[in-house]
C-alpha cells in the first residue's frame, strides 16, 4: 500500500510539472506574455469577471453583447483557483492538477485491465496531446478526467450509482466529453459482469443527468442552430465540423501540413495492441474514438489515453516474452529516449503557439488606446483576442452557438473583405487585420482607412474614411 502511495505521488507530480512546463517555456524562454490558444482567452475573461464580481450571465463583449450560454463549470472552476492564485496562474494550476490526476488515473485503469501501468503513464504524459489538454485552458480536460474516473470506478466494481457521480459533474463542463465517457463506461458496466439491465440503467441515468444539466439553457434559448460560422469552421478545417483525421492530429505526427513523426511509434503500437489485446473495453474505447476522429478532428483527444494503454500492453508482452533479452532492454531505452525527444520538440512547439507576442502586443495596444465601448472588426478567428486581451466588443468571434445575428454578420464580414464596406449599426470603430490575411484575400481597399498601428505584421485601422 505504501508503495502504491509513492507511485501515485510521483505520477501526480510528473503530470503536474509536465502540464506547467510548456507555460513556463512560453513565458520565460519565448517571452510570450499570455496563455496559449483562441477560446482560452474567452474562458479566462469570464473567470476574471466572476472573480471581480462583474459576471451577470450577460457577456457584454462577445458579438457586441449576448447572453452567456457556455457550460458554466469551466469558467467557475478557473475563477475558484483564481481567487487563490490570480486568474492567470489559477488557470495554470487548475489544469496542472487535472494533468496530475489524469496521469494517476491512467495508471489505475491500466492496473484494472492487466496492462503495464508504468509504460501507460509514461506514454500518456509524454504525449503532445497531453500538453494540448493540460497546458492550455481546454474545456474538454475536466470532463475527460472525470470520465476516466468514472471508468476506473466501474472497473473497480464500485456501486454503479456512485460510479455515475463523476459523469454528473462532467456534463456542466462539456456535454460531448461527458457523453463519450458515458458510453464507454456503460459498455464497461455491461462487460464487468453486471446484469444487462444495470448497464442500461447506468446509461439512461447518465443521459437524464446530462439532460438535466442543459435543460435550463435549452428552455431559455432553444437548441443551437447550424449557421454560417459553423460552415466557416468546416471550410477552414477548424472545430468539430472538420472532417478527416489528418487535420489536427499530433498523435500520428501530422501537424501544419507535414509528417513530423512525433509520437507516431506510440500510435503504431496502439494499433498493434488493438489487434493483440484481450481487453474488450480497451478495444471498444479505441475503435469508438478512432471512428469519431474520422468524422471530426477534435475527437482525437479521446484516442490518446487509450493509445497509451494499448501501446503499453504491447511493451508488456515484449517484456514478458523476452525478459532477459539485452535487445529488449536496448529497445526499451531507445523507445524511452524517442518519447522524451519527441515530447521536448512537441512541447516546445506548443509553447510557441498562437497568439504570438506581436499579436498580444497589438491587442494590448487596442486596450490602452481605444474607448472602452469600442467595437472592433476582425476576422472571427481573432475575435476572442479582441474580447479577451483588448477587452473590446467583437463584431464576430469563434463562439457560434446562440450568437446573435450570426448569419448576417458573417455575410457582412465577407462583403467587407471584398469591398471594405464597414457593417453599419454595430458601432465599429476599429479594424484589425494581419499582413498575410490581407495579401491572401487581396484586400487592397483596406489601405484607404487610416492606419493607427503597424507592428509584427498586425495592422490596426480606424474604421472611418474621414
Amino acid at each position: 500500500m505504501k508503495k502504491d502511495s509513492v507511485i501515485i505521488a510521483v505520477l501526480f507530480a510528473a503530470g503536474f510539472l509536465l502540464s506547467v512546463l510548456p507555460v513556463i517555456v512560453r513565458w520565460h524562454v519565448y517571452g510570450i506574455e499570455g496563455i496559449i490558444g483562441f477560446p482560452t482567452y474567452f474562458h479566462q475573461r469570464i473567470a476574471e469577471d466572476i472573480v471581480s464580481g462583474r459576471f451577470s450571465w450577460w457577456d457584454s463583449l462577445s458579438f457586441g453583447g449576448r447572453p452567456y450560454t457556455y457550460p458554466p463549470a469551466f469558467a467557475f472552476s478557473i475563477a475558484a483557483f483564481g481567487v487563490l492564485f490570480g486568474v492567470v496562474w489559477g488557470g495554470v494550476v487548475f489544469m496542472a492538477m487535472l494533468g496530475g490526476f489524469a496521469s494517476v488515473l491512467v495508471w489505475k485503469i491500466a492496473g484494472k485491465l492487466g496492462v503495464s501501468g508504468g509504460w501507460s503513464s509514461v506514454a500518456f504524459v509524454l504525449s503532445p496531446m497531453f500538453a494540448y489538454l493540460f497546458s492550455s485552458l481546454s474545456s474538454r480536460s475536466p470532463p475527460i478526467v472525470l470520465g476516466m474516473l468514472s471508468l476506473y470506478m466501474v472497473l473497480d466494481r464500485r456501486d454503479w450509482r456512485l460510479s455515475l457521480l463523476p459523469l454528473a459533474l462532467a456534463f456542466p463542463y462539456h456535454w460531448e466529453a461527458a457523453l463519450f465517457f458515458l458510453l464507454v463506461s456503460s459498455v464497461a458496466v455491461f462487460w464487468t459482469g453486471n446484469e444487462k439491465r444495470t448497464a442500461v440503467g447506468f446509461a439512461l441515468a447518465g443521459l437524464l443527468l446530462g439532460a438535466a444539466a442543459y435543460a435550463p439553457l435549452v428552455a431559455a434559448h432553444g437548441l443551437p442552430e447550424y449557421n454560417l460560422l459553423h460552415e466557416e469552421y468546416m471550410e477552414r478545417g477548424y472545430g468539430m465540423e472538420s472532417f478527416g483525421i489528418l487535420g489536427n492530429v499530433w498523435e500520428i505526427g501530422y501537424w501544419n501540413g507535414k509528417l513530423d513523426c512525433i509520437y507516431a511509434v506510440v500510435f503504431v503500437l496502439a494499433v498493434a495492441g488493438f489487434a493483440l489485446s484481450g481487453s474488450r473495453i480497451l478495444r471498444f474505447w479505441f475503435a469508438l474514438a478512432l471512428l469519431l476522429s474520422f468524422l471530426s478532428d477534435r475527437m482525437f483527444v479521446y484516442v490518446f489515453p487509450v493509445s497509451a494503454l494499448l501501446a503499453a500492453s504491447v511493451l508488456e508482452k515484449a517484456r514478458i516474452t523476452h525478459r532477459e533479452s539485452r535487445i529488449r532492454k536496448g529497445l526499451m531505452i531507445v523507445f524511452l529516449a524517442y518519447l522524451s525527444f519527441s515530447t521536448a520538440v512537441a512541447f516546445s512547439a506548443f509553447a510557441s503557439e498562437w497568439p504570438s507576442n506581436g499579436q498580444i502586443q497589438a491587442f494590448k495596444w487596442l486596450k490602452e488606446n481605444t474607448p472602452e465601448n469600442a467595437a472592433v472588426l476582425s476576422d472571427w478567428t481573432m475575435g476572442h483576442w479582441v474580447t479577451g486581451i483588448a477587452h473590446r466588443k467583437s463584431f464576430v468571434d469563434g463562439y457560434a452557438e446562440y450568437a446573435p445575428e450570426v448569419d448576417e454578420r458573417m455575410e457582412a464580414l465577407e462583403r467587407f473583405y471584398g469591398t471594405c464596406e464597414v457593417p453599419e449599426g454595430y458601432g465599429i470603430g476599429y479594424i484589425v487585420l494581419e499582413k498575410w490575411f490581407i495579401e491572401r484575400r487581396n484586400i487592397t481597399c483596406i489601405w484607404d482607412f487610416p492606419l493607427v498601428y503597424n507592428n509584427s505584421g498586425v495592422y490596426i485601422f480606424r474604421a472611418s474614411l474621414t
